[in-house]
């Protein structure tokens, strides 16, 4: 209703103003209409081919693509880490084993989120140098999410070392599986960025978790079931396959590992698609403002009357913005005909 309501009072404006251009009393013909309607396509399609080329210019020299997709991605990781009610429902979770105050939770967000981003730094550039983040971050965004998900199967391959980054793939979600593949040991507190307190979970190794299941079963296996509870209690061989000796399900952390590769192949799809069409908003709203811009400008350089200076400018804004999005495009399919 409001965007009907907004271009309808558009539509009234821009009929005024080519009646006060243009008023009954000096009728044109329909030839001179025709060349002044010209006139203002030309000067649109003149504006919208300027900028067009300064986008491409800041695209391809200045590496406009690369930082704002680099601060795009950047944004979308720490924000899938750092969500303070997933932290405080964690620690009333695991109270018993790590004691202190919930309030904890905005400091563990905030260094989950610093070490993602560290983590994807290091997946994506391995033993190259940092310098080159900005060739990666430069590349188009099929091109980037695929490297993106190659980061990700290295960090399944490590879930201890980049829990951080599983998390930020996977979203909210996918917390409890990374406990299961790479269990919390404790928390402690880091210095965080700024000079701040952020707290920091370890996880255990391959090895301690190992370790820590053999304990289990051997525990089990030397547990003698009371008379009473003989007949429910499960045997060490149903415990050592997966049963605890309460009779729940033990929790499988293969199964966890292949629902977290689920949730980090999901989470890898939405960020394909978010960066696409947000990069492709971006490009289209600056393509609107430099060319309302630039024909601003320009008009005021122009001998022309107060509305006819607004009617140029009107249709910098709009033709104009539209024309640069079509030269873009033009110089697109260029781009990937010559790849």
């Amino acid at each position: 209703m409001l965007a009907a309501v907004v271009g309808l009072g558009f539509v009234a404006g821009l009929v005024l103003l080519i009646y006060l251009v243009h008023p009954p009393t000096t009728r044109l013909s329909y030839a001179a209409l025709a060349a002044r309607s010209w006139q203002v396509l030309a000067f649109a399609a003149a504006i919208g081919l300027a900028s067009a080329a300064i986008l491409q210019v800041g695209k391809q020299v200045f590496g406009l693509r690369s930082i704002w997709q680099r601060r795009w991605v950047k944004a979308w990781v720490q924000s899938r880490c750092d969500v303070t009610k997933l932290w405080e429902s964690w620690l009333t979770e695991h109270r018993e084993s790590f004691a202190g105050p919930v309030g904890r939770a905005a400091g563990i967000g905030q260094e989950q989120a610093a070490a993602a981003w560290q983590q994807l730094q290091t997946a994506l550039l391995g033993a190259y140098a940092y310098r080159d983040l900005r060739l990666v971050f430069d590349l188009p965004a099929e091109q980037l999410c695929a490297l993106l998900a190659a980061a990700a199967d290295f960090a399944l391959t490590s879930p201890r070392d980049n829990a951080e980054l599983l998390l930020a793939f996977s979203g909210p979600a996918g917390l409890a599986d990374i406990d299961l593949v790479a269990p919390p040991q404790g928390v402690r507190q880091v210095d965080g960025s700024g000079g701040l307190a952020g707290y920091r979970i370890d996880r255990m190794s391959r090895a301690e978790i190992d370790r820590v299941r053999t304990l289990v079963g051997l525990r089990v296996a030397e547990t003698s079931p009371s008379p009473e509870t003989a007949e429910t209690s499960p045997s060490p061989e149903t415990a050592e396959a997966g049963t605890l000796p309460t009779g729940r399900r033990r929790p499988d952390p293969d199964a966890a590992l292949g629902r977290l590769a689920h949730s980090v192949r999901s989470g890898l799809d939405v960020l394909q698609a978010a960066i696409t069409q947000s990069w492709s908003t971006a490009v289209r709203t600056w393509a609107v403002v430099l060319s309302g811009a630039l024909g601003t400008v320009i008009v005021l350089f122009i001998d022309l009357s107060a509305p006819e200076r607004l009617l140029f400018a009107g249709a910098a804004l709009l033709l104009g913005g539209f024309f640069a999005w079509l030269f873009r495009d033009l110089s697109a399919v260029v781009e990937r005909v010559r790849r």
